[in-house]
């Protein structure tokens, strides 16, 4: 029991590093936002463009085909710009697909093209929505490591496979309970108006508001080349001995806006972690005598 509450105060104190939580929500906003997406998708293409479920595989073929090239760009991206920037930028290719996709809806004319169009897009996004998060971890567990002074990848690792798989289960129970709810039968092969309109609720709004908070957390995400490199800097100078009362105003400034903390509680002056957590409340206590 006491391992099982080390495991898990790891975990929660994770989320007291502001880069950790930025990262959280680009990764959570950006994949529950496809988890939603994917799960109405067919309902949307067969029941509220009244098309065939082969038009769906078609359409779903694309997506999953161009996802790989959706890769590529956000590693150029990422090398070429930040991070954070790729994020943005995929994400917000999203919501253009998502756009392209309600507008085949509302204008049934070239609503083939649209289809296709928003399919094309919605498959560069994903690839990037998907991969950048877990491409990037390792700059968060730098950032912990100025904090902690260890190397917990496999904390951030499970903690937001964790998220994931919590998440992913829940958006989809509750898209189940939402269709059910808007009047949506099972093997029908048509729906009332209620669950059409439902449907598009769930696979456009819900998306749209997810994919937002994973741009805006996106913007909070102050990880690039130049703040990584003096992140490194200033953890090999503590690492040599280095003191931190002569860190320089730039490093400060820098460390303090990844942490989210005040920098002398970077360098095991803080509770993050359980060891950390320990340390700090054995500085605390008053020491203890016995009689001889």
């Amino acid at each position: 029991a006491t391992r099982t509450y080390h495991i898990y105060y790891d975990f929660l104190s994770t989320l007291k590093i502001k880069t950790f939580r930025s990262h959280l929500g680009m990764y959570l906003g950006g994949s529950v936002a496809q988890d939603i997406f994917n799960s109405v998708f067919t309902y949307f293409v067969v029941f509220a463009l009244m098309t065939s479920s082969v038009m769906a595989s078609n359409l779903l073929g694309v997506i999953n085909a161009l996802q790989f090239f959706g890769v590529g760009i956000a590693t150029w991206l990422t090398l070429r710009y930040s991070p954070s920037r790729a994020f943005a930028t995929q994400a917000s290719m999203a919501l253009v697909a998502f756009a392209l996709l309600v507008s085949a809806y509302f204008h049934q004319t070239g609503g083939m093209v649209l289809l296709y169009a928003g399919a094309a897009i919605a498959g560069l996004a994903r690839g990037g929505i998907y991969a950048i998060p877990w491409n990037n971890y390792t700059f968060v567990a730098d950032v912990d490591e100025i904090l902690t002074c260890q190397r917990r990848e496999g904390i951030f690792a499970g903690f937001m496979s964790l998220l994931r798989k919590a998440s992913q289960a829940m958006s989809i129970f509750l898209v189940g309970v939402a269709l059910q709810m808007s009047g949506f039968v099972s093997g029908q092969s048509a729906q009332p108006q209620s669950a059409i309109n439902m449907i598009i609720v769930i696979m456009i709004v819900l998306p749209m508001i997810l994919t937002v908070w994973g741009i805006w957390s996106a913007c909070q995400f102050r990880i690039n080349s130049r703040t990584h490199a003096i992140l490194n800097e200033e953890v090999a100078r503590l690492k040599q001995g280095g003191s931190k009362a002569t860190v320089s105003a730039e490093n400060r400034a820098v460390i303090e806006s990844l942490t989210g903390m005040p920098y002398e509680h970077c360098w095991g002056e803080n509770s993050v972690g359980y060891l950390n957590r320990k340390r700090m409340m054995a500085r605390q206590s008053p020491p203890q005598f016995t009689n001889a």
